[in-house]
């Protein structure tokens, strides 16, 4: 117990801790703080045009990469450190191998392709391109993530966001059409994320020196094509209201609220991964010395943790949203309370993919994720015609309960072992967000009481903090 008890209060892991999740809040500060600009800037109907372009973005990313990074993990464990960066170049040369073909499917078929997700050539060119860089940092993240060296990733993803939103502010007041200034937003993100990209695969394929390996493909394919599909179904989960909403509406407007409102929850998303990466090398540790106290100890007070940061950012909420986007926004606020619960499930259901993950069990993953996207299209028919934007949030919602509860009886029942964490921990931080979400809509019209509740959370959670010296 007591080598349990110095993981998590030493220095060292403490400033990991502190860097992997000083970065991503940093950078979600920047977006967000952004947001009243772009929105105002752009409107609602350019804004929803630059969603839907980063929801394509996404997609290309899963396809170009073959999810190799997420092979990074398990060779860590199973190569020494010179076998590792042998592996890690390899596993490029497959990433861009498939980058090489899918651009060259995509030239073959650019009209279709153009015709089919309503954007002009030059912009499918940039979602390529865009798509690449993005993988590229994304591996470089995993790797510093999984080394331990926090502080690269810092400087990586502060680089990332930085030079993104300032070149998309400089071209987007450069441009004459304001009807056509999305161009200068898709631009002024492409053009980072490819350049800082170039730089990680040169950084890769130099420090390995190996360009083909057909032990290192056996190992990386197995793991990394399941993953696939589910970053795929993961993107179907995570934007397809989006795109349902513009097909039956034709409603840009319409997107564009729905999309800031997803900007907006994403803050949870953001924190929640940063608070992932901080968590799965130790729970690791914890799991190969089969210390399952220490992980339920320290799982509770994650849990509570990021049950009290969904909590108070409802209740916050409306404010945030009018002064961030203004009055075109309103009608988003009532989506919150639900799309915050999507997240808080997203979360949960983060302990048994990180416990199938840990025994090298991938397939399942991928299955959940599909049948969960499979859920969510359905509901999205069901449910966008009669109750519009709420209909897709509860559908999204629905989904990734769904989500939990299908790795849950996974992770309990079809995975060796014993599962360390107990379903009743979970049932203590549900019922506070419940609470909250419900708050939230009891007082929508009375801030004072909200904004009261939401800083007596945060400061019991900063005390209880500050008295266990840890975070978890």
């Amino acid at each position: 117990m007591a080598k349990a008890n110095d993981k998590w209060t030493s220095g060292s892991a403490n400033s990991l801790a502190f860097y992997n999740m000083l970065g991503p809040i940093i950078l979600n500060g920047v977006n967000f703080f952004t947001v009243p600009i772009f929105t105002r800037v752009l409107g609602p109907a350019n804004f929803g045009v630059v969603s839907l372009y980063t929801t394509w973005v996404q997609l290309f990313t899963i396809l170009i990469g073959l999810q190799t990074s997420g092979t990074i993990a398990p060779s860590m464990v199973h190569y020494d450190e010179d076998e590792e960066k042998r592996y890690l170049s390899s596993i490029l040369s497959l990433s861009l191998l498939s980058f090489g073909v899918l651009t060259l499917l995509a030239i073959l078929f650019i009209k279709p392709l153009s015709a089919f997700t309503g954007f002009p050539v030059q912009i499918i060119v940039m979602m390529l391109l865009q798509s690449f860089g993005a993988y590229m940092i994304g591996f470089g993240n995993i790797f510093f993530t999984y080394e331990k060296k926090a502080k690269l990733n810092f400087v990586l993803s502060v680089s990332v966001t930085i030079l993104t939103i300032g070149l998309s502010l400089l071209l987007v007041l450069l441009v004459d059409k304001p009807e056509t200034n999305y161009n200068g937003r898709i631009t002024g993100m492409m053009l980072p994320n490819l350049a800082l990209g170039v730089v990680l695969l040169v950084y890769f394929l130099r420090r390995g020196g190996s360009f083909y390996d057909k032990e290192y493909w056996k190992f990386c394919l197995p793991l990394s094509l399941p993953l696939i599909f589910h970053g795929l179904s993961q993107i179907i989960l995570a934007h397809n209201a989006k795109v349902m909403l513009q097909q039956y509406t034709g409603d840009r407007v319409l997107v564009g609220v729905f999309s800031l409102v997803l900007t907006l929850t994403n803050i949870l998303n953001v924190i929640y991964n940063a608070l992932n990466n901080t968590w799965v090398p130790f729970f690791y540790d914890y799991m190969k010395t089969d210390d399952h106290e220490a992980i339920r100890r320290r799982g509770q007070n994650y849990l509570l943790l990021f049950a009290i940061i969904c909590s108070g950012f409802m209740l916050l909420a409306p404010e945030m949203i009018l002064l961030f986007a203004g009055e075109e926004y309103r009608d988003g606020i009532s989506l919150v309370p639900v799309l915050t619960l999507a997240a808080f499930f997203t979360f949960l259901y983060s302990f048994p993919v990180n416990y199938q993950f840990f025994h090298r069990k991938t397939t399942n993953i991928a299955i959940g994720t599909a049948m969960a996207a499979g859920m969510n299209v359905v509901l999205n028919v069901l449910l966008i015609k009669p109750l519009g934007m709420m209909g897709a949030a509860l559908a999204t919602t629905a989904a990734y309960l769904l989500l939990f509860l299908f790795h849950e009886w996974i992770a309990r029942h079809k995975i060796k072992g014993t599962y360390p964490m107990p379903f009743r921990l979970y049932i203590p931080v549900l019922a506070l967000v419940l609470a909250a979400a419900a708050l939230s809509y009891l007082l929508l019209a009375l801030a004072w009481p909200r904004w009261l509740f939401a800083i007596a959370l945060a400061a019991w959670l900063l005390g209880r903090t500050l008295r266990n010296r840890t975070i978890f």
